[in-house]
């Protein structure tokens, strides 16, 4: 079955995508608030929710009065965990269908690692 997605959680891959593409180096500034939002065609306030998201994962620095930088081009493991985490509790599903969810988005194969 479909799900809707909220447009945060849209503006939230397309961002990301554009990290990881390379769009913008690490340490630089990424456009403005009411930039980004005319380039996505969205409101400044769910520009602002999907870059505090990207924050909180860590692949962005937001410097009040200063501007928003590149810190990763990609999350670690551990803010993508943490990140997941959060997104679970706004949309109501299961660590596990987000985490699988957000893999499949990204297609990237699972990490090799010790099994504790």
């Amino acid at each position: 079955m479909l799900q809707r997605t909220r447009l945060v959680d849209q503006a939230i891959d397309v961002l990301t995508s554009r990290l990881e593409e390379g769009q913008w180096r690490l340490g630089a500034a990424i456009p403005p608030e009411p930039d980004l939002a005319s380039m996505l065609g969205i409101g400044r306030s769910t520009v602002r929710e999907a870059v505090q998201a990207l924050a909180h994962a860590g692949m962005l620095e937001v410097r009040q009065g200063h501007g928003t930088f590149v810190r990763a081009m990609a999350p670690t493991e551990a803010d993508r965990l943490r990140f997941l985490k959060s997104r679970t509790s706004r949309l109501g599903c299961s660590m596990r269908d987000s985490y699988q969810a957000n893999s499949a988005s990204t297609a990237r194969p699972p990490r090799a690692g010790p099994r504790t």
